[in-house]
């Protein structure tokens, strides 16, 4: 028979509803606890596509009823885990999508559900997740939910053992970023033009897409990133390329600075979305 992964279902409901939440974990509660000789924690993220037989047919991007068919959402995320895995970075390429795809409200952080521990998650979700080595990726799985692929990630209580030196490191981090307002933003004004905005909220991501693979294309992206910042965003930081200067916990918005933080030094963040509208980050330091 195929391979156990291959069958597994995996993932776990959209975590943006905690009554939602606390469903998915009661209804899990049957399986076993006996976890000796084996982990007992574990981090993940995950795609999540819903279909019209999802437990909950609506997307937590997006928040429109899903119409897609079971049979066509398999296919759709069969083609986006065939062009992860020819992707030269994966890793990347699957963040990406998870920030621009995912029916999950995990979408924020880049599809990351965080550490957890056997019982928390729905079974299928737990035991595909559990089977993959940190940095693999899962196949199709299936649970009801809907259809995820699920790549494992190291655990943050590990990076809370690391050094304090290191940790030193990350307590600021200095980043530039391309703000697309849009009609559901909570100040709907360009900074750059002082125009009311009128773009919808799907429009500004195809376009801000369309940004990200220009500048990451480029002969060099940062500044080709700059450039765009200061042609494109509607954040006053528009005239510095983007540039917002260091900046510590608690000084921006949480999915900007959970995405800022979780990059590397010149690493840009797929699509991040806060109450301002949507944004691409560069890591500047």
């Amino acid at each position: 028979s195929a391979s156990r992964r291959d069958h597994l279902p995996s993932r776990w409901s959209a975590a943006t509803s905690r009554q939602q939440q606390n469903a998915d974990q009661s209804a899990s509660k049957n399986m076993s606890s006996h976890v000796t000789g084996r982990e007992k924690t574990a981090r993940c993220a995950h795609l999540l596509v819903k279909h019209t037989e999802s437990r909950n047919p609506v997307s937590r991007r997006t928040g429109e009823q899903i119409t897609m068919s079971k049979d066509h959402a398999r296919r759709y995320l069969e083609g986006l885990l065939e062009g992860i895995k020819a992707a030269p970075d994966s890793e990347t390429a699957f963040r990406e999508l998870c920030s621009s795809r995912s029916d999950c409200g995990s979408y924020r952080e880049a599809g990351d559900l965080g550490d957890f521990g056997r019982g928390q998650m729905q079974r299928p979700f737990e035991e595909a997740t559990f089977a993959l080595k940190i940095g693999e990726l899962s196949g199709v799985v299936d649970t009801d939910s809907g259809l995820h692929v699920i790549l494992r990630l190291p655990l943050r209580s590990q990076r809370d053992s690391e050094p304090p030196a290191k940790k030193q490191r990350a307590s600021q981090v200095r980043a530039a970023h391309l703000l697309l307002k849009t009609t559901s933003s909570r100040n709907p004004v360009s900074r750059r033009t002082n125009e009311s905005i009128r773009l919808a909220p799907s429009d500004a991501r195809v376009e801000l897409e369309g940004y990200r693979k220009e500048i990451v294309g480029s002969a060099d992206p940062h500044k080709a990133f700059a450039a765009k910042a200061k042609q494109r965003s509607d954040c006053s930081s528009y005239s510095r390329g983007g540039d917002l200067g260091h900046f510590g916990p608690g000084q921006m918005q949480k999915p900007f600075e959970d995405a800022s933080f979780a990059l590397e030094v010149g690493e840009i963040s797929g699509i991040v979305e806060s109450d301002s509208g949507l944004h691409i980050i560069l890591r500047l330091a």
